[in-house]
């Protein structure tokens, strides 16, 4: 594990703070494009599957590409875009004599073995390095300021990372996947690319020798990223699906804009009461039917989900209902992603307000809510727990479901919104009796074993709210 002290913790912050390290500048160096791979590709070493061009590396030194001991790379992404792929042939005149004393991950031992380094950068997050020397030994870090002050010690960035090596008589090659996950939601994309650089060094008879894709002039390699190159991937999947900018299968609109009318309440109303109830059986439902699909997914599990809203001069209430299977539910706290587990969610912008709610419940009451003006540009700002608190739920099922139910169960989830919150945080005035906000409401299930994503609206992502319905006050 990396030795990484509180010292050195408070120099890197402190580092990334006065460098405003979340900003290293859009790349402007010559285009890559990534080869498209299906979902589930792993690192086994077959290095036919990346169809995009074999690109050669330079010497840091002269500029050129060897005529002896060259390197070239590929670069993939899953077509789920999950995973970033990168495949380097190495070749070597003396493989006998490959440095590679380090045999064991997160040792810096490695940058003095042979190894190769990956660099990169997206729009929303702030530099990543990969490190794998010949025996596969892993080093990765980031400097992103909210990866170094989320992770605990002794490991600031353990994504995951996996690597295969393969030796041959005149060169040694290597497959490395790097999980996605922390590389925020834009690109590769021709209007959002990836800064990349990649590099290769040698460790002949006791000196280093390097090469990169773009040479820095002699620089380390992760200096000015302004300058690497600019990866990109085309907008669709293995099988020529067209993808959205947000990751998922476009699919025609056969709808046009959707209305619910949310009706005030004739008296007291309990979350907590049946479906069928008299405080709930005379409010309309509506059924979440439009799908949103991932690449390389397939729909195997669109459970029956409905949904109901009424209002009184106080709260927003509202109940779900879900016919449902494979269902899970670990997270233990609130503002935890509970979009993994089986989830209920209920988006919603007043009238007036530039930014919108998501109001997210997991099967087992645990709630996540932020304030959001633009997802895409991590504008928002997480409600905190005194305000949670505020919002009372009702749910059918345990707190904790795991492991999960595969069998068929139906369960309700209900809440209570007070309208103070909405007076607080968007201005609303008074009633909104007559008033029309918009919303969306949606079923996931993401870290289940049949991970499946429905709306109400059909919508390109979740997070679309100039794409919700209208919701009309009575």
């Amino acid at each position: 594990m990396k030795a990484v002290n509180m010292i050195v913790l408070s120099a890197l912050i402190a580092t990334a703070a006065a460098q405003d390290l979340t900003h290293d500048g859009i790349p402007t160096g010559t285009w890559t494009e990534a080869s498209i791979l299906p979902a589930n590709t792993i690192p086994d070493g077959n290095l036919t599957k990346y169809k995009s061009e074999w690109i050669p590396l330079k010497s840091e030194i002269t500029g050129q590409i060897p005529k002896i001991n060259r390197t070239e790379a590929a670069i993939g992404l899953t077509e789920d875009r999950k995973f970033l792929l990168v495949a380097m042939r190495c070749f070597e005149e003396s493989m006998d004599k490959l440095a590679e004393k380090s045999q064991f991950s997160d040792r810096e031992e490695i940058f003095q073995d042979d190894h190769i380094e990956i660099h990169l950068n997206t729009p929303s997050k702030n530099w990543f390095l990969v490190a794998v020397n010949s025996a596969g030994a892993i080093w990765d870090e980031s400097r992103d300021l909210a990866i170094i002050k989320r992770d605990s010690l002794p490991v600031l960035w353990n994504p995951g990372t996996a690597a295969h090596v393969s030796k041959f008589a005149d060169r040694w090659e290597i497959e490395v996947v790097i999980p996605c996950k922390d590389f925020g939601r834009l690109g590769p994309s021709e209007k959002h690319p990836w800064g990349i650089n990649l590099s290769r060094t040698r460790q002949v008879s006791g000196k280093a020798e390097s090469f990169a894709l773009l040479p820095q002039a002699g620089a380390y390699p992760d200096f000015l990223p302004a300058k690497w190159m600019r990866l990109w991937k085309k907008p669709w999947d293995a099988d020529g699906n067209l993808i959205n900018s947000y990751g998922f299968i476009v699919v025609p609109q056969r709808e046009n804009q959707k209305s619910y009318t949310v009706r005030r309440a004739k008296g007291k109303v309990a979350i907590d009461n049946g479906w069928d109830s008299p405080d709930w059986k005379h409010i309309e439902a509506v059924a979440l039917t439009a799908a949103l699909l991932r690449p390389g997914g397939q729909r195997t599990h669109s459970p029956d989900t409905q949904v109901k809203l009424q209002y009184d001069d106080n709260f927003l209430y509202g109940l779900f209902l879900v016919k449902d299977r494979y269902v899970r539910a670990v997270a233990r706290q609130n503002q935890e992603q509970v979009c993994l587990d089986s989830c209920v969610e209920f988006y919603v912008r007043p009238r007036g307000s530039l930014r919108y709610f998501n109001f997210e419940f997991n099967c087992g009451g645990k709630m996540l809510l932020y304030e959001i003006e633009d997802i895409l540009t991590q504008k928002f700002e997480p409600i905190p727990e005194e305000e949670l608190a505020s919002i009372k739920r009702f749910h059918t099922l345990p707190e904790i479901v795991d492991p999960e139910i595969e069998s068929p169960v139906t369960w309700r989830l209900g809440f209570q919104i007070p309208l103070e919150f909405f007076a607080r945080r968007a201005n609303l005035a008074g009633s909104p009796t007559g008033q029309e906000w918009t919303g969306n409401f949606y079923k996931c299930a993401d870290h289940t074993s049949h991970p499946h994503w429905l709306a109400w609206k059909s919508v390109q992502d979740f997070h679309c709210p100039d794409e919700f319905g209208i919701l009309i006050f009575e």
